[in-house]
C-alpha cells in the first residue's frame, strides 16, 4: 500500500512533506542497522533487542493492509510470550499516542513511532513492510502484504524448530482465524461476510468490544454510517463502558446532524486522557472552530490528522481555511484532487470567489434553472446551495421558489428568495417576501425563535458548542435574524449574526454550506 500522502501535494506549500527514501533491493542477510523509536515508555533503540528474534514492521493506523499483517503479527507474539521473540511495529502516525488509540489491532508487542530518520536500508516508500531480524541482528526475512497463511508460514520456516509450539505450526486459534478472514473480506470489499466474522466474535465474547466496532465499520459499507452507529449502539451491553480506544473508534462512526456537539462533548475528555494526540486535537479543532477563523498552526494541527482520517468534510473544511489564510491557490488545488460526480457547495464557492466562476458554472449544468420546474425536493435544495454560493441570486430565487413548492412545511425556500431579494437590493420585494416567511411562521410552534426575530426579539444568548445543542436555535429559526440585519443595513451585526448561525450547524459538512459561503462573500 502506497504511503498515504492525502493532501500532501497542494498543501506543499505550507507543509512540505519529507523525501522518502527507497529501500535497497535485497536486505537480507545484512545486519539491521540502529535506529530510535519513542513509544509510551519512552525512546527505545533497535539493538536494546539483540538476543532475541525480531519482526519488524513498517505500518500505520489509517492503513489497512497494515492492520491486518499487525493482527496476524501480535497473534504469532502471543504463541511465542515464553521464547526470544518480540514484535516491534512502528506507526506512520504523529505520536505513539495516535497509534495506539486509533488502529483496531488486538496488538501483542511493543509500538512506537519514528524518532528521527529510518536507516536507508530499512527505509522504503510503501506500507506495510516487516523484516525478521535474528538475535545476531542479521536480516532473515522480509515482505510486505500477505495473506495470513502466507505470513505465518514464513516466520516459521525461518525460526528454529524449538521455538515452534507443538505441531511445528503457528497456526491460529479458530477465533483468531475468524477475525484474520474477517479483515481480509473487509479489504477484498466483502462487508456482509466481515460484519457477519466480527460481529460472531463479539457474540461469543461480549466484552470483545473491538470485535463489536469492527463489524460496525463493516456494517457502514453495507447501509450507512447512520445506520451503523445505531448498529452498533443496539448490541453493546446495558450499562457498557467503552475504553478509550473503543470510543474513539465508535466516534468515527458519523450521526445525523447535529453530530458535532456531541463529538466535542466526548473529544474533551479524551484529549484530557491523552495529551499528545495529534488526531484528537485536529478532531476537536475542526468540530469547534469555523475554516475562516483558524490560523496556520491549528490548520496544520488539522491537516495530520486530515491526512490519516480523510473525508470529503475534513477536505472542504481544508479548502476553506486556506481560502481564508489567503492561499486560494492551494484550496483549488485541494479541490481538484477530489473530483466528486456531484459538486459540492464548497466548491462553487471556493471556484466562485477565486475568479472561476465559469468552471463552477460548468459543474452545475444539471441544475439549470430552466430545470428548476423538474426539480423534487432535494435537487432542488442543492440548486439553493449552488446559487446562492455562486452568488447568483435570480436563479438562487428560481430553486428556492421551487423548494418551497415540494416542501410545503418548512420556510427555507421563502428564506432563500428573501436573501436573494436583499442581495439584489430588490427592498420591495424583500419586505413582501419577509411578510410571507412571517405569516409562515406564526402558527409553527417550531419555529418559535424566527416568530421572536421578526417581534424584534434579540437572538438568544449563544451556547457553547461543547454544551450541547438547542433544537430551538437551529438553523432555520435562526437564519431570520441574518436576513432581517442585513435588509436593514447592519452589516457587522449581520456578519456577527451569520457566524452564530455557522455554529448551529457542522460547518466542515459539505450540505452546511450556506452560511459560511454567505459570511464570506458578504460584502464582496
Amino acid at each position: 500500500m502506497r504511503r498515504h500522502v492525502f493532501l500532501g501535494i497542494s498543501l506543499a506549500i505550507i507543509f512540505p512533506l519529507a523525501a522518502t527514501a527507497r529501500a535497497e533491493s535485497d536486505p537480507i542477510g545484512k545486519p539491521a542497522p540502529n535506529f530510535s523509536f519513542q513509544t509510551s515508555k519512552g525512546k527505545k533503540d533497535l539493538r536494546a533487542y539483540r538476543g532475541k528474534w525480531l519482526l519488524l514492521q513498517f505500518g500505520g493506523s489509517w492503513c489497512e493492509p497494515s492492520e491486518l499483517s499487525s493482527t496476524v503479527f501480535s497473534d504469532i507474539r502471543r504463541k511465542l510470550d515464553n521464547k526470544p521473540f518480540e514484535f516491534v511495529e512502528i506507526g506512520d502516525d504523529p505520536t505513539v499516542a495516535d497509534f495506539e488509540l486509533y488502529s483496531d489491532v488486538n496488538f501483542s508487542g511493543v509500538r512506537g513511532v519514528e524518532d528521527g530518520d529510518v536507516p536507508e536500508l530499512l527505509s522504503g516508500d510503501t506500507i506495510p513492510r516487516w523484516y525478521l531480524i535474528d538475535p545476531e541482528g542479521i536480516i532473515r526475512e522480509k515482505g510486505e502484504l500477505a495473506v495470513g497463511a502466507e505470513l505465518r508460514a514464513t516466520i516459521a520456516k525461518a525460526l528454529p524448530a524449538s521455538f515452534l509450539p507443538k505441531g511445528d505450526s503457528l497456526d491460529p486459534s479458530p477465533d483468531q482465524q475468524a477475525r484474520e478472514q474477517a479483515r481480509i473480506d473487509k479489504l477484498q470489499g466483502k462487508y456482509a461476510d466481515a460484519e457477519k466474522g466480527f460481529l460472531g466474535i463479539f457474540q461469543r465474547n461480549p466484552t470483545d468490544f473491538l470485535a463489536l466496532m469492527q463489524a460496525g465499520y463493516a456494517h457502514a459499507f453495507l447501509s450507512s454510517v447512520e445506520g451503523a452507529r445505531n448498529f452498533v449502539q443496539s448490541k453493546l451491553p446495558k450499562g457498557a463502558v467503552l475504553p478509550d480506544r473503543e470510543q474513539v473508534l465508535f466516534l468515527r462512526l458519523p450521526k445525523p446532524r447535529p453530530f458535532k456537539f456531541e463529538r466535542a462533548q466526548t473529544l474533551v475528555p479524551l484529549l484530557q486522557r491523552h495529551p499528545d494526540s495529534v488526531y484528537l486535537k485536529g478532531d476537536l479543532i475542526s468540530n469547534t472552530t469555523l475554516p475562516d477563523e483558524i490560523d496556520t498552526a491549528s490548520l496544520r494541527t488539522v491537516y495530520r490528522f486530515n491526512r490519516a482520517h480523510s473525508s470529503m468534510n475534513s477536505v472542504f473544511f481544508t479548502a476553506l481555511a486556506l481560502e481564508s489564510l489567503g492561499k486560494p491557490d492551494a484550496a483549488l488545488g485541494l479541490l481538484d484532487l477530489h473530483p466528486s460526480g456531484v459538486p459540492l457547495p464548497q466548491t462553487i464557492g471556493v471556484l466562485a470567489r477565486n475568479h472561476k466562476e465559469a468552471l463552477a458554472r460548468d459543474l452545475i449544468k444539471p441544475w439549470a434553472p430552466e430545470l428548476a420546474s423538474t426539480a423534487d425536493a432535494e435537487k432542488s435544495w442543492a440548486g439553493c446551495n449552488f446559487y446562492v454560493a455562486l452568488c447568483d441570486w435570480p436563479s438562487a430565487a428560481i430553486y428556492g421558489a421551487r423548494y418551497a413548492a415540494v416542501r410545503t412545511d418548512r420556510p427555507f425556500g421563502l428564506e432563500i428568495q428573501w436573501l436573494a431579494a436583499i442581495r439584489s437590493k430588490d427592498f420591495a420585494k424583500a419586505d413582501a417576501l419577509q411578510a410571507e416567511v412571517e405569516q409562515f411562521v406564526k402558527d409553527k410552534p417550531a419555529y418559535a425563535v424566527a416568530q421572536g426575530a421578526f417581534k424584534g426579539n434579540p437572538p438568544p444568548e449563544a451556547k457553547s458548542m461543547i454544551s450541547g445543542f438547542d433544537a430551538l436555535r437551529r438553523i432555520d429559526n435562526f437564519l431570520p435574524y441574518a436576513l432581517l440585519a442585513e435588509r436593514h443595513g447592519q452589516m457587522e451585526q449581520a456578519r456577527t449574526l451569520w457566524r452564530e448561525l455557522r455554529t448551529l450547524t457542522d460547518c466542515n459538512d459539505p450540505e452546511n454550506a450556506n452560511a459560511t459561503s454567505l459570511a464570506l462573500s458578504l460584502g464582496h
